[in-house]
């Protein structure tokens, strides 16, 4: 099977979108969920191997109704808002690989996994910035989650960050606070 490629001179309204292998959006507006589901068993928006998300001018996701997004167990979602104030935010529901390579946003983000969440990149964004999972969050030696002026938040069953001795997993927020709370 190929790849989904999907570009818009606009916004993209995201119901579902399936493929074996990669999908990548690229939008000049916002990518958004076409929010069907219920919160507490929101249906999938988007499965696939690797998956891009760009929104140039526009937010991937809102805080009320966040992207739904999955990968295989060795794929990784590549996320980004381009233009500042514009916001990520993505979940992972139940039965779901939730497995970040990178985001990044000229506003917050807000990423959230009903069960495991893994970072394995940088997650960079001006404003705030929020990971919340179900079970373990696992921060890779590649992960460097960062907040430039705002809080720094992670919420999660157990967080893992990993470390081989040459290379750490970072948390880091520049002017903001970071607030670890493991259930």
């Amino acid at each position: 099977a190929a790849d989904i490629w999907v570009e818009t001179p606009g916004d993209l309204t995201v119901d579902t979108i399936f493929s074996r292998t990669d999908v990548k959006l690229d939008a000049v507006g916002s990518i958004m969920d076409m929010a069907e589901g219920s919160p507490l068993t929101p249906d999938l928006n988007i499965r696939s191997d690797d998956m891009t998300l760009i929104a140039r001018t526009g937010s991937i996701g809102s805080l009320s109704t966040p992207l739904d997004v999955g990968v295989n167990p060795d794929g990784r979602i590549y996320a980004a808002s381009l233009t500042a104030g514009q916001e990520v935010f993505l979940n992972g529901p139940s039965g779901e690989h939730f497995n970040i390579g990178s985001v990044e946003s000229g506003g917050s983000i807000g990423l959230s996994a009903a069960n495991t969440m893994l970072v394995d990149g940088g997650v960079t964004a001006p404003g705030g910035v929020s990971l919340t999972s179900g079970g373990t969050t696992t921060l890779s030696t590649q992960a460097d989650v960062q907040s430039v002026v705002g809080p720094l938040q992670v919420r999660a069953g157990a967080l893992v960050m990993q470390d081989d001795g040459v290379e750490a997993a970072r948390l880091r927020a520049a002017t903001g606070t970071i607030d670890i709370e493991t259930l």
